[in-house]
């Protein structure tokens, strides 16, 4: 059981949220360092300042441009994409 709920949290949560803030879904190619960078910082601390500082430096450091807002409507596009994605897959999960 426990390896069906990591596989689910890895194709439901893991992967999208690595696509959207790197656009890429690969932790390996992304580097781990870059992703803890910004996961170890609370978005809810100080206001969300320190979250917004790690962002803004993962942009300028790593000319991570899918941060910024140029690339919101094609985030936007890809959220749809992975809703619908993500429905289907529970649907097979709880009806099959």
């Amino acid at each position: 059981m426990d390896l069906i709920r990591d596989s689910l949290f890895s194709i439901q949560v893991q992967q999208p949220w690595l696509l959207l803030q790197f656009d890429d879904s690969n932790i390996e190619e992304i580097g781990e360092d870059r992703v803890n960078k910004i996961l170890s910082v609370s978005p809810d601390e100080n206001k969300g300042k320190d979250r917004e500082e790690a962002v803004k430096a993962e942009i300028e450091d790593n000319d991570n441009a899918n941060l910024s807002i140029t690339k919101t409507m094609n985030r936007l596009g890809i959220v749809v994409f992975l809703v619908l994605f993500n429905i289907g897959i529970s649907f097979f999960v709880f009806f099959f």
